[in-house]
Formats: C-alpha cells, sequence, structure tokens
C-alpha cells in the first residue's frame, strides 16, 4: 500500500513588514537624518543660511533621497530649514527682529504648559519632569552647555506634556529650538557660560525645584507665575548678551598712541 505523508497545515500569509532601505524599518531612516541635523543646527554646527547638500546627504548617511528629503521637509515644518523652489535647501537664518516676538510667545506656551500641568499632572509626569532636572543639575556642575541646553528643553518639554495639549507641546517645542539657537549664537559671539550665568545656576536650579513642587501640588496660578519670572531671566540675558557691541569688548589700552 502507498504510503503518504501527513499533511500539514497551510500556514498563514505572512504580513510583511515594510522597511526602508538596508533593512530598517520604514521611517527610521528619516528620524536619525532628522534628528541628527537637528542638533547640528541647533548647535550652530550648520551656521544659519549655510546650503545643504541634498547630495552630500545621501551620501553621508547612507540612504535614498526620500528619507533625506523627509527628514528636510520635517526640519522645515520647524523653521529650521528653508526650502526655496528650484534653489533647494538651505539652514534657515535667524531674524534678530523677531526676538522680542519670539520670546512673548514662549513666555505665554511656557506659563499656560506650566498651569496646565499643575492641573492634569501624573506620578509619571512628576517623575520624567524631575529627572530632566537631575540631568540640567549634573550637566551645570560640569560646566557643559550642550547637555544643559537638552536637559533644559526635556525638562519644559516633560512640563508640556504633563499640561496635556499636543498643540501647545509642538509650538513649545518649535519655539524651544528657535531661542536655543539664540543662545548658541551669544556663545558664538565670544560670550562664556558664566556671561551667560553670572550668578551661577543656583537660581536656575531652584526655580526648577520650586515649579516643581507647584504642579506637585496643583497650584496652578503659582505654577504660571514662576514660569513666566523663570522665561523672563532667561529672556533678559540672551537679549543682553545679543546687545553687547563689540566695542565693549574691544580693549584699547595694547593699540599704537598717536604721534
Amino acid at each position: 500500500m502507498a504510503k503518504f505523508k501527513k499533511s500539514r497545515p497551510a500556514r498563514p500569509p505572512q504580513k510583511r513588514v515594510r522597511t526602508g532601505i538596508r533593512g530598517r524599518p520604514k521611517g527610521t531612516g528619516t528620524h536619525a537624518i532628522y534628528v541628527e541635523l537637528r542638533r547640528r543646527i541647533l548647535r550652530l554646527d550648520l551656521a544659519p543660511g549655510v546650503d545643504l547638500d541634498e547630495q552630500a546627504l545621501v551620501r553621508e548617511f547612507k540612504l535614498s533621497r526620500t528619507p533625506v528629503r523627509e527628514a528636510l521637509l520635517k526640519l522645515a515644518h520647524e523653521e529650521l530649514v528653508e526650502i526655496i523652489p528650484n534653489r533647494g535647501t538651505r539652514v534657515a537664518t535667524l531674524q534678530f527682529h523677531e526676538v522680542g516676538e519670539i520670546f512673548d510667545s514662549l513666555e505665554i506656551a511656557i506659563r499656560i504648559t506650566s498651569r496646565w500641568a499643575a492641573l492634569r499632572r501624573t506620578p509619571q509626569h512628576l517623575e520624567l519632569i524631575r529627572q530632566h532636572s537631575r540631568e540640567f543639575a549634573e550637566a551645570a556642575a560640569a560646566d557643559h552647555f550642550d547637555n544643559m541646553s537638552d536637559a533644559n528643553r526635556g525638562y519644559h518639554l516633560a512640563i508640556a506634556q504633563a499640561a496635556g495639549n499636543r498643540h501647545f507641546l509642538k509650538l513649545l517645542d518649535s519655539l524651544l529650538s528657535i531661542t536655543v539657537r539664540y543662545a548658541y549664537m551669544t556663545l558664538a559671539r565670544g560670550s562664556t557660560i558664566t556671561d551667560m550665568f553670572p550668578g551661577g545656576f543656583n537660581q536656575i536650579l531652584a526655580e526648577h525645584d520650586e515649579l516643581i513642587g507647584l504642579i506637585e501640588s496643583g497650584d496652578a496660578a503659582g505654577a504660571d507665575r514662576l514660569a513666566g519670572q523663570h522665561l523672563r531671566l532667561f529672556r533678559a540675558k540672551v537679549m543682553r548678551l545679543m546687545n553687547l557691541d563689540l566695542a565693549e569688548k574691544t580693549p584699547l589700552d595694547d593699540m599704537p598712541q598717536a604721534n
């Protein structure tokens, strides 16, 4: 009698996972380029107004043009790059005449997210806010401005997450990006971290802790008040450094005397 092999049940069709090139899950290439270019722009490693060579980015990141373009579109949405028809893409310039408007908008965004965070925070939100505050303190102790900037950004965005409004979260994220570039610009012009924070970091750290306490206790009005005060301190320091005239830093005692 002929023997028959026992049939196996048919396997269900495998769902194919869409990926980008080189086996990456779709979207991860775009995110990697976006994060790295964003970091370079914020820290002025890519200077305002510099052209971005799309083909050079393709070669550097070893990706196709599609994720590169998607990353640039995302950066353009945040106003960090400018896409000019028939001319290409460049890093967005810094418009110094808009600084006052930007800081006005930033103050409103920080105040309202701090107010709402006091009403809507969860223990998980509070722990994330505290984590970024600790990271800021560690970076300040090490005199590391890059890490301080990242931690401070994370601190305020964590408060915005606790506020529970994604539109204000996106707005705050965009405004913080712009103001961080101005802060780096003041350092690039010859200022130091000590110039930016002449009284040290104790006041900033104390305000971070106090704001966390107000949010935790549900004091919306107090959180609003302190957040505004905190922002105005930063605004005053950046504006003061931006307005320093070159002559103020030019020594004259070693210049040759007129005959």
